[in-house]
């Protein structure tokens, strides 16, 4: 990621990500030319291995579109 905070994501969770991360949702700050994998990378760093682990058998949704590359 860049230093250059461009937006905020607003994150939300289900089910056994939801108990993991310990929250419904959250809002992230983003730096320009960020990808689902470097989002996902900070959560996994604020999270902790538990959520790590949730993450593995997740799927993904950006604005209610399935995301297959991360």
């Amino acid at each position: 990621m860049t230093s250059t905070t461009t937006g905020t994501v607003r994150v939300r969770y289900y089910a056994a990500a939801r108990a993991a991360a310990g929250v419904d949702e959250e809002a992230m700050a983003l730096a320009a030319g960020s990808t689902i994998a470097d989002l996902l990378a900070a959560l996994r760093e604020r999270h902790g291995s538990e959520f790590a682990a949730v993450l593995r058998r997740c799927s993904f949704l950006l604005d209610e579109v399935a995301v297959h590359s991360h």
